[in-house]
């Protein structure tokens, strides 16, 4: 609704992610396949720490998602994945993906 926020938005994603790898990644895959449990990447991020679809199985370490650090630090490991392991392996293999 505003275009600032926006701007700002896409501008301030690049301090969290490599622009080209938010636009393939989160842009063009996780639009155009939202919650679907086979095709949305943003869903499996998180998978091995947060429970963020009923089609995961549920693991004891799902219970911790009710503490709001531990779902930070959750996150912020996401972040430091797309930020660095992903590119590095990006570099070292030539591929997005394995």
């Amino acid at each position: 609704r505003n275009a600032f926020v926006n701007d700002a938005g896409v501008w301030g994603i690049s301090f969290l992610c490599n622009p080209i790898m938010w636009q393939h990644q989160h842009t063009f895959a996780h639009h155009s396949h939202t919650n679907d449990f086979d095709h949305d990447p943003d869903l499996h991020h998180f998978s091995i720490l947060l429970r963020v679809h009923r089609r995961f199985q549920h693991e004891s370490v799902y219970n911790n998602q009710g503490n709001v650090f531990y779902v930070m630090a959750a996150f912020a490991l996401v972040v430091f994945g797309e930020c660095i392991k992903i590119p590095v392996g990006m570099m070292k293999t030539g591929y997005l993906y394995d």
